[in-house]
């Protein structure tokens, strides 16, 4: 009996311990998938990388062309997956490369299942290869949204730049490299700006342009985009760090030009520091300041404007009112002038490049011939206000920009048909040319005006020529309403309403 139990105890013993053996197996493979899924999560937490669709365009066929940069960031990577999608369905395409900080590389690509004339986005995320031998596709690093053109193929709109047609070049901006703003800003918020610097102002599709700022704040600055309103869309770029200079961030950002401007062209940089401040600039590249009116307070419009190159403008007499979010910019060599004794106020930003000045001062416009009328809008400035020869302050000039076409003479200064006193837009010269249109304004139509003291009356002849005989309703020439078909060139007419007008009146039809 003691011999059984002891053996009974000993297989006992050996059965638990081979349980706990089998136990202790279970429970290492489980705690060493944790740890290597544990390890993979924190390798893979150690990327940061940036990637940026530059451009994307659709060429002949169903081939497409995506231009792809790395931006500054740690992480390395084996591979890339091209995700394009018509909205509905999706192609992948794997590419077996990597990319080294900073570098671009063009990627040539024939779509199989998704006809490219349908396109609407493709999409880039880096595969990285672990430790363990795995791999793992990030997430998508950057997404290019194709737009569509008159002709089917897709144009995209991920990245890009701006140019200027029209006022660019008339401000002056043709061909202008890099270009440096000093920014001044007023109120009290903690997040300013000193400088932005454009490089090249002047760009075209296919060039790339560099965006950047010197921002500070004393909490920290965290974030600075660069909206720019596009022809299709407003863009908006994230600038990364480049470096600190006198305690200010630098950030910048390239972008490549794809979409051109007719008329505007605006950038808006926003910066946010680590309490959630924020403040922003809008530096306009196209949009003079045609809105002042002097003699009146001046609001700089939305957005703002801009004093062309070596240009000179101001508002005589009246105050300045620069509003938060808004921006009066000064081109190089440009002079905005504003006289004494009225007021700045300074909420928003004024931006000056170069030798771009805010002055006081009195502006003039052109005058020749001393009647008050200009010739064009060209503006001159002066230190003083005392009349200067050939010039007209702004304030007292009569009329609008262009008005007079004879600078020489001072009794004529407006196109048209002469003298139209009594406003029937006739006026009393036969042939259209410049003349006096100060009362009250210029006629329209020429057939010399035979009374410009009642509007009603304009043609000499005789009176109403109802059936077009040339014989009229009056037996004397005069002046009369000349607004019907015909104006008489005959006497009274015996048969109104007969254009055959018979010899006896009996014949009358």
């Amino acid at each position: 009996m003691f011999r059984k139990r002891g053996l009974s105890g000993i297989v006992t013993t050996l059965i638990i311990i081979l349980l706990v053996l089998v136990a202790v197996g279970v429970i290492w493979v489980v705690v060493k998938n944790l740890v290597q899924k544990g390890s993979e999560q924190v390798e893979l937490g150690q990327f940061a990388l940036d990637l940026q669709i530059k451009s994307a365009q659709v060429e002949d066929g169903n081939v497409t062309v995506v231009v792809v940069k790395r931006n500054p960031g740690e992480g390395e990577f084996v591979g890339m997956n091209f995700v394009f999608s018509d909205g509905q369905n999706s192609e992948t395409i794997r590419q077996n490369i990597s990319l080294q900080e900073l570098e671009e590389k063009s990627f040539t690509f024939t779509l199989t299942k998704i006809n490219t004339s349908n396109l609407k986005t493709v999409s880039v995320a880096p595969i990285y290869k672990l430790n363990s031998g795995n791999e793992n596709t990030g997430n998508t690093a950057a997404t290019f949204e194709f737009k569509k053109t008159g002709t089917g193929t897709g144009t995209g709109t991920g990245t890009g730049g701006a140019t200027s047609e029209g006022k660019f070049a008339e401000l002056g901006f043709t061909g202008t490299g890099e270009t440096e703003y000093k920014i001044s800003s007023g109120g009290t918020n903690p997040v300013k700006f000193s400088t932005a610097i454009i490089n090249p102002l002047d760009v075209h599709p296919g060039e790339n342009q560099t965006l950047t700022v010197r921002v500070t704040s004393p909490n920290g600055i965290t974030n600075v985009t660069a909206a720019t309103q596009l022809d299709n869309e407003l863009l908006t770029l994230i600038l990364q760090k480049t470096g600190v200079d006198n305690g200010y961030d630098i950030y910048a950002v390239i972008w490549t030009v794809y979409d051109t401007h007719v008329t505007t062209y605006r950038t808006t940089f926003t910066a946010f520091d680590s309490l959630g401040n924020s403040n922003n600039i809008t530096l306009t590249w196209t949009d003079d300041c045609t809105d002042l009116i002097h003699g009146s307070t001046w609001i700089v419009s939305a957005g703002g404007c801009i004093i062309g190159a070596d240009t000179v403008a101001g508002l005589d007499t009246g105050n300045i009112v620069i509003q938060t979010g808004r921006t009066l910019t000064l081109s190089n060599g440009a002079t905005f002038a504003w006289t004494p004794g009225n007021s700045i106020t300074v909420d928003g930003t004024i931006a000056t490049s170069g030798t771009g000045a805010l002055t006081k001062g009195y502006v003039f416009y052109t005058d020749s011939d001393g009647d008050r009328y200009t010739p064009d809008g060209v503006y001159t400035y002066s230190a003083s206000s005392a009349n200067q020869s050939s010039k007209v302050r702004a304030l007292y000039r009569f009329g609008t920009a262009g008005d007079d076409c004879g600078d020489s003479n001072s009794t004529v200064w407006a196109n048209g048909y002469g003298m139209d006193s009594d406003g029937d837009g006739y006026g009393l010269s036969s042939s259209f040319g410049c003349n006096n249109g100060a009362s009250p304004r210029t006629a329209t139509g020429g057939a010399n005006d035979c009374n410009d003291a009642v509007s009603s009356f304009w043609t000499t002849g005789y009176g109403w020529d109802d059936d077009a005989d040339g014989y009229g309703n009056e037996t004397v020439s005069g002046c009369y309403n000349g607004a019907s078909s015909y104006t008489a060139t005959l006497g009274y007419d015996p048969c109104p309403g007969d254009s055959l007008h018979p010899a006896n009146p009996g014949d009358c039809q």
